[in-house]
């Protein structure tokens, strides 16, 4: 039953928000932070980090084992403008968990030059967007997250905007290793720069993926679809986490309406850090874009240390409770006289 609301939900609200016209071209929208997500096709359901992460899908959120911190840095196509990404995560029960997230864009600057001889250095663009996410485990096999985000920009260092928005996410545990995410993003908002007006991009996103498990290495697989105003993509993913050293390596093909790209990654953990490395080249590889992360996760104490703390300190009450009774009550108990 829960499953039929939550899909009946996700349906409405893709049908309500189904009102863009003239999308933004904001490039922070349209790019997957973390370097283990950006090699494996883009698809978050692939990483073995993402899913104890959740910092770019909420719905993980209600399915996590530790906290986290995470950071990722990559520059543009263009070679001069930067990228920089920063989140944390925190697990607040077996059920729930939270996350706040911040993404900016810095472009190049350029010399500007006046009839009046004089110039000065502008900043063409600046994007920021500050997120806060909380995901929910509805039952064994469903979970559900959602994420506001605020988005500033800046153009020229003389035209801003703002606005706010949330997205809906949803995964879902099938049998035999199967995942299942869907989700709508960016669904409602838009950006005004003084007289001109942009709506946010919506994105409809939906992925499979599959879990085999060996001996000695753990693979996850799985293929995506992402639905746009402007353009369609589809998305191949693996990858591939040994268990006997430390090492994760990632793959991934993405088409869409305009080119295919290919990428891949490295994932290296020491202790409770991974790092990660990932680059994506063009249809003939003649552009090419890298990422770098780093993951931090913390553990938590188990279920099973918490109920055994609660065990002792019952038996502890009991004890003391007993000791009261028999002083009150003095009597001879199993060959054993209290006075």
């Amino acid at each position: 039953m829960k499953l039929k609301i939550l899909f009946f939900a996700i349906d409405i609200i893709c049908c309500i928000s189904y009102l863009s016209a003239t999308n933004s071209n904001l490039s922070i929208f349209y790019y997957t932070p973390q370097a283990d997500v950006f090699s494996a096709g883009e698809l978050e359901t692939v990483s073995f980090n993402e899913l104890e992460r959740g910092a770019s899908n909420p719905s993980f959120l209600g399915n996590l084992k530790k906290h986290s911190i995470s950071a990722s840095m990559w520059k543009d196509y263009y070679g001069s403008g930067y990228y920089g990404f920063v989140s944390g995560t925190y697990r607040l029960n077996a059920e729930t968990g939270v996350n706040i997230s911040y993404l900016g864009y810095n472009s190049s600057s350029e010399d500007v030059y006046y009839m009046d001889n004089t110039s000065e250095s502008i900043v063409y663009e600046k994007d920021s967007m500050f997120s806060a996410s909380i995901g929910r485990k509805l039952s064994d096999f469903v979970f559900l997250g959602t994420k506001l985000k605020y988005i500033k920009s800046t153009l020229a260092e003389k035209y801003d905007a703002s606005s706010f928005t949330f997205d809906i996410d949803s995964f879902i545990k099938l049998k035999y290793g199967i995942v299942f995410s869907a989700g709508v993003r960016n669904i409602v908002g838009d950006l005004k720069y003084d007289r001109e007006k942009e709506n946010l991009p919506l994105f409809y996103h939906f992925e499979v993926t599959k879990l085999f498990q060996t001996n000695f290495i753990d693979i996850r697989t799985g293929i995506g679809l992402k639905k746009t105003d402007d353009y369609d993509s589809r998305s191949l993913g693996l990858s591939l986490k040994f268990l006997r050293f430390p090492l994760t390596i990632n793959g991934g093909y993405i088409s869409d309406d305009n080119d295919d790209s290919f990428s891949t990654g490295l994932g290296l953990v020491v202790n409770s850090l991974s790092i990660d490395y990932g680059i994506r080249f063009g249809k003939f590889f003649d552009n090419y874009m890298q990422r770098f992360s780093l993951s931090y996760f913390f553990d938590i104490d188990n279920e099973k240390k918490i109920e055994k703390n609660t065990i002792k300190r019952e038996n502890s009450n009991k004890i003391k409770e007993k000791k009261k009774d028999d002083k009150k009550n003095p009597q001879k108990t199993n060959n054993i006289i209290v006075i």
